[in-house]
This record gives C-alpha cells, structure tokens and sequence, in this order.
C-alpha cells in the first residue's frame, strides 16, 4: 500500500506540468448519444450489447424519488430485495431470490457490493447513503467468475462522478415526513490543466418512528454523514491516476423491532401493558434496555490505468476500515431478561486487483487478472440479564465472547470474446480462486455479571477453513440485427467459506461452513425498436446452489439462536423482462416484471418451528412437511420445497415521467408503482412468519428555468399509505406458539415533502 500511494506522488508531481489530456465521457467514446454504459464485464460496454442480466439505476431517478442510501433500491430495481435486521450485521440484500443475511461474523454476504471496483467487506458497509453517484449497476446472477468475492448470487456495484475538467457546484436540500432532512453538495474544481479535484459531503437525518412507551422515547431514527474526496489525473491520453477517500458516520437510537403477535400462554401481554397492541402495524414497544447503533467507516483507494500498445493495465488498491457497535432489548418488555445484548465490529481490510484489458474493437476481446484480499474482523458480544429468575437487585448472568476472524483471499481470472462472424461471437471464463479463514475465540464471563451464563463456562480455542476453487463461465451472443442481440451463458460460481462465531459454542474446534456453489443457466435478448424509441429486455435463469449458507433460528436455546448451516440445495428460476418506451420526445414509460421460483431442494434436519406438532420418537413421517422426534427433546423437520426467506414469487415495478418546457422554464412529472407478492421469512413453513403482497405508489413533480440553475420538486412516496414489514421473526425469549415479532419501516406510511436543487456549472 505505501509503494502504491508513493507511486502515486510521484505521478502526480509529473502531472501536475503535463499537457491537458483529461478523457471524454464514457458515453461518447463508447456509444452514441444516450447509450447506457456499464462495466459489468470489467470494461466500459454499452448495455444493450452486454449478455448479463444488469439493471442501471441513475442519480436522476434517486434523486427523482428522493431516495439516497443503497437500501432503498429494493423500492425501484427488479428482483432484489433487503432484509432488515436489529442491527448492520444482520442486515442483507437478496437477488432473484437469493440472499445470506445472518449475524455470524464469519460468513461473508451472497450478494456482493462493490463501491468503485471496491468490493465491501460487509453487507453493512453498502447500507450507507449514496453520495455523488453516476449510478448504480445491479448484475443479476451469479458474478463470481469477474467480480469472485461475495457474488454468488448477484452484485450491486455503485460508480461515483469522477472529476472533470469543469468548474461545477451543486446543492440538494429535501423536507419530508417525519422531519426528514436531506442535503448534499459538491463541488468540481480543476486545479491545473490535467488535475481535477471533486469534494461531496452529505447528511440525512429523520426523527423516530416506534414509540417506546417506557420512557416516551422515539426510536429509529437516522442520523448520518458523509464526505468523498476524489483528486483525478491524466497526465496524458494514455495514462490517468484517480484518488479517492472517504468517510461515513451512523449514530442512531436504532433498530427496535414490535411485538407482530402473541400466543396463548405467553407472559408478555402482562409485560407489554394496555398502551402496546400487538399487529402487523403495531409501532410501539415497552422496554428499559437501550436500543441504538453507531457506525463509522473510511477508506482511501488509488486506481492507475495505462494503455501502451493498445492495452490497458488497471490497478485498484483499497484500504478500508469500519467499526459499528448496537445493543437491543430483544425480550420487548421492561423486564431485565436481557437488557444487555450488545455487539461490536472492528473490520480492517486491504485489497489489490491488477487487470489487463485488451483493445475493445477487435475481433478477439479479453481481459485477464489477479485479485487479493486480507481481512481482519473483531468482534465482541456481550449478553446480561436475570434471564426470567429472580435474583437480588443488581446481580445480572452474563456471557461475553470475543473473536477474530482472518479471512484471505486470491484469485487468478480471465475471460475471452471471440467473434466467430460478425453476428455470432462466444465467450469463455474461468477464474481460480483459494480462501484462507481462521478463527480465535474466547468465552469469559462479562464484569456487568456476577453470575456465568448457565452451562456455558470458560471457553477457548483457534482453528480455521480453508478452500479453494474453479469457477467458470460460457456463453455465446448472436446478433439478429442491428438491434436485437440474444445470448446463452452457462456460469458455475462461488462463495468462500465460513466460520460460526457462536455464543453458546460448546466444544473447542471450528463449527465451519462449506463453501457456496452456484450454477446458473440464462437465455437473454436485448433490443431496440421503433429506432431507439423502446426497448425491451429479457432474460430467463435457472440456477441451482449447493451447499446454500442458510440461517436458521435454533428453537431449542433461550434466547432462540441463530445460527449458519449449509441448505444441501436450492434452485431459483424466473423470467424477467425490462421495457423502456419513449413513444414522443419528452415522455417514457419503464416496466419492470419479474417471477422468481425460488425454492429449497435438499434442506433437511431443521429446527422445528414454535408450536408446530412432534411425533414421538420412532414415529416415522408420512408427510415431507411434519417435525419428528430424534433424539430425546431433539425435534426436527424438512425445508425441502419452501420458498426462500423474503423471496416473492413476483415483482413489478412501472414507471411515467413527462418533461416539457413553457419558454424558459422548465418541467417534468412522474409516476411510479412497485408491487413486491407474498413472502414468508421461515425454511421451516412456519405460517406466522408471513407479509402479505403490497404495492408502494409515489410521484413527483418538479419545475425551474431551462438553465438548469435551480429547481424545486413536490414529491411522494407510498401514496396510498400502505402498510407492510420487511421481516418477522419468532419470539426470541417468550417463545410461545403464535409469538411473533416484526421489523417495521419507514416507508410503510405516505411520506411527501419537498426538495430544491441549486447548480452553477455546465
């Protein structure tokens, strides 16, 4: 890292005197005027002649809806959801139905995020606001032959504004429900002819939500900020260097889950008191125990690209750090069952990727590259309480486990294009990757605690998993006609390994997770008719995981333990289809349909749901669905056939927008509506772990002069006041049949407000 950074001075004191050579818009040199350009093969293409499954989200329709953090592309993309958790480490995104979100520290995410070639570490490093973004790619599918890490599922990779060589300002504020507060600003300076420096710094701040009842506090909030820095440089046309840095700040009373649903012979209503009524819209709660979340992260990378002789060698180094630390009251009363239950992170990791990149108008096409990464993440937990027994004032049980898992990684790819006529080319890839994963454990008993959690001494002990692994790529693309290209690819991809960090760990050797194997099969067209006026997309998937790291709720322990297993198999297969019409010059229309069939097929030996009928020991099954006995108070059932946690079988998202200009001013409205189907959060069928379909409407309005100098916009979101969660999960400590709880969101109300933008440059 320091070679490459000092590298980097000395480039940038050769830059500084240059000749001016900073390099056209990707657009233009790559495509004609209104192109879409990805990178989603590792190299700037237009979208309509990638053969991968990509949808493009630009700043424009964020901004339009008024939405700014990467969470929040579950309201406008196809095929992806996110799941919430009571904190960032258990939070996570899910394409086609796919998705790991768990609280284990040693499993890395299925749906990989990548900011600027940077691939994140955590899911909850992505879950920040979205600063000066170009826009947002999300490549569906499996990715682990280009992108390797954390991809196994799909990616979403987030591009920000690079430096030009124009002096620009800009500013967004934004008021809505809620007190929600928005701001962002830039400002784009050059410093010299061929030295350009980008400064982007935002805030988003909202009061709570969930009323909690015990002390008339308001909890989940939002309270963060941010800050980029991007120096760029091109000391000629052949050779640019681009530094980037940044910083994000969380500090929120964040994230309080509900009380859904309670069933008979449960204490909580007791506890729970007259002004907390249990529903699917209950937003309300009643604890002593502290809920909030912090969170801080910065990183500085340094890209260098260098064409000689037609290739292009591309470095990017990344150095990141991010520490985050929550507590929760996760019996939802004002007992001292567990007020304790507190978590923190400390993440550091490096990365190196060198890529070599041929010419891109050859008949012959490739790119080939090395990728490292070293990652360092301690954790520590802490739980204390009376856990339901009576005990004098003031003496808690407690339990503390610290660990730190090392988790490396190197990979070795390549991919070829091959045109074999001007209409049919193929395609091949393969990439090596081998992962090293070790884990140091300790169990202690916390000083917040007098007494030893019960059965769960002293406890310590190192070990590790390692792998390694082929994954690859093939595919063909014809092109019917100058506007229509189909595509069939075969991909076999990849997750590393993992290890459990469990609390209630009994022996002293690794509980491992075997590593996630994807492989996929799509059909694709993409197309252009009525001379660019609409467009319409197609793809249609199947693909099949062995191995799947699942997380599944350990019924059998107080509190209920989550813990990480590997599903046998799972298969996922759908349709998706994205059309963009423009049938006269100022009005589009976008539609969004996607069916997933996402389903487990060899997942068996599951914990049992609560309150879900046992047979007795030695009684056989006649039904795949029934939880039998074995092994004294060992119940067990099968998830072979259940949908996947969160996965709807459809989603649809439609959208309008009008532009037109009255003399000087100018005006714009749009439309939108996202439908996501029924879900259900349970491997086991439990049917109280259930949302029902819903469908969000929201609109905006906006109007200033044809300058562009300032414009103000009226905007909504979910319209029609639709009520929905976006997870449920059992009672974790009074675990009676027909408890439930939920994770409840903003979104689920109307929210409207206003925002006004300000620009002073081209």
């Amino acid at each position: 890292m320091r070679a490459v950074l000092s590298l980097g001075v000395v480039v940038a004191g050769v830059a500084l005197g240059a000749p001016a050579a900073f390099a056209q818009q990707a657009s233009a040199a790559v495509g004609g005027e209104g192109d879409i350009i990805v990178t989603a093969q590792k190299r700037e293409q237009r979208l309509q002649d990638v053969p991968i499954a990509v949808s493009v989200i630009s700043a424009d329709e964020l901004a339009a809806a008024n939405l700014n953090n990467a969470t929040d592309l579950r309201f406008i993309a196809p095929s992806i959801q996110f799941s919430d958790s009571a904190n960032l480490r258990g939070e996570g995104f899910a394409i086609r139905g796919v998705g790991t979100n768990t609280f284990a520290d040693g499993v890395e995410q299925t749906v990989g995020v990548a900011i600027d070639q940077v691939v994140l570490g955590r899911s909850g490093m992505g879950a920040a606001d979205l600063i000066d973004v170009a826009q947002v790619e999300v490549l569906r599918g499996p990715q682990g032959m280009l992108f390797g890490k954390n991809a196994s599922a799909g990616l979403i990779s987030i591009t920000t504004n690079r430096p030009t060589q124009d002096f620009e300002t800009r500013a967004r504020v934004s008021y809505a429900t809620e007190n929600e507060l928005k701001l962002e600003g830039m400002i784009n300076a050059p410093l010299s002819d061929v030295v350009a420096l980008r400064i982007a710094a935002g805030r988003t701040t909202r009061d709570g939500y969930i009323l909690n009842v015990a002390n008339n506090q308001t909890l989940n909030d939002r309270d963060e900020w941010g800050v980029r820095a991007t120096l760029a440089i091109e000391p000629s046309s052949n050779f640019d260097v681009t530094f980037r840095a940044d910083y994000t700040n969380r500090d929120q009373l964040c994230c309080a889950w509900t009380s859904r649903a309670i069933g008979a012979g449960s204490p909580l209503p007791f506890f729970l008191g007259p002004n907390v009524q249990p529903s699917p819209t209950n937003e309300r709660t009643n604890v002593l125990g502290r809920f909030y979340q912090s969170a801080e992260g910065y990183g500085v990378s340094g890209e260098v690209n260098w064409t000689l002789g037609g290739l292009t060698l591309t470095s990017v180094t990344a150095l990141r750090h991010w520490e985050q630390s929550d507590n929760n009251d996760p019996d939802l009363s004002p007992l001292n069952v567990l007020d304790i239950n507190l978590g923190s992170n400390d993440l550091e990791s490096f990365s190196q990727e060198l890529r070599l990149t041929s010419p891109g108008d050859g008949a012959l096409t490739w790119v080939a590259g090395l990728f490292y990464s070293d990652q360092s993440l301690d954790n520590t937990s802490v739980q204390a309480g009376t856990l339901g027994v009576a005990l004098p004032p003031g003496i808690l049980i407690g339990r503390q486990v610290a660990t730190t898992v090392d988790n490396t990684s190197f990979a070795a790819f390549g991919q070829i294009d091959l045109a074999l006529s001007p209409q049919l080319s193929v395609i091949a890839g393969v990439r090596y990757t081998a992962d090293d994963v070790g884990l140091v454990y300790a169990r202690t008993t916390p000083t917040v605690a007098a007494i030893p959690w019960p059965g769960l001494g002293v406890l310590s002990f190192r070990g590790g998993t390692d792998a390694d692994n082929v994954s690859w790529r093939l595919g063909a693309q014809y092109r019917v006609s100058a506007d229509m290209m189909v595509y069939a690819t075969a991909a076999r991809g990849y997750k590393g390994p993992g290890v459990n960090t469990l609390l209630d760990q009994t022996t002293p050797q690794v509980s491992a997770v075997a590593p996630e194997i994807p492989t996929s099969y799509e059909l694709g067209m993409k197309s252009d008719w009525m001379d660019g006026r609409l467009t319409v997309n197609v793809a249609a998937f199947k693909t099949s995981f062995e191995d799947f790291q699942a997380e599944v709720f350990d019924l059998g322990v107080t509190p209920i333990t989550a813990r990480v297993r590997n599903a046998g198999a799972l298969e996922t297969t759908g349709l998706e289809i994205e059309v963009r019409a423009e049938p006269v010059d100022g009005l589009t229309f976008d539609a969004n349909l996607g069916w997933v069939d996402a389903t487990y097929t060899d997942f068996k030996n599951i914990p049992c749901y609560v309150g879900q009928p046992v047979l007795p020991l030695g009684t056989a099954r006649t039904s795949p669905r029934q939880c039998i006995t074995i092994a004294p108070g060992v119940a067990v059932t099968n998830g072979d056939g259940q949908r996947l946690a969160n996965a709807p079988e459809f989603s649809a998202n439609f959208g309008g927008a009008y532009e037109w200009a009255l003399g000087d001013w100018a005006f714009d409205a749009r439309a939108s509506y996202a439908w996501r189907g029924d879900v259900n959060f349970s491997a086991a069928g439990d049917p109280g772990l259930r949302q029902d379909g819903y469908g969000l409407l929201g609109a905006s309005i906006s109007a200033g002069p044809a300058s562009e100098a300032w414009r103000v916009s009226l905007f909504g979101r979910n319209l029609t006041d639709e009520d929905f969660v976006t997870r449920v999960i059992p009672d974790l400590l009074f675990a009676a049949p027909g408890s439930y709880a939920q994770f409840t969101t903003f979104e689920s109300r109307r929210i409207v407000g206003v925002s006004l933008q300000l620009q002073f440059g081209p």
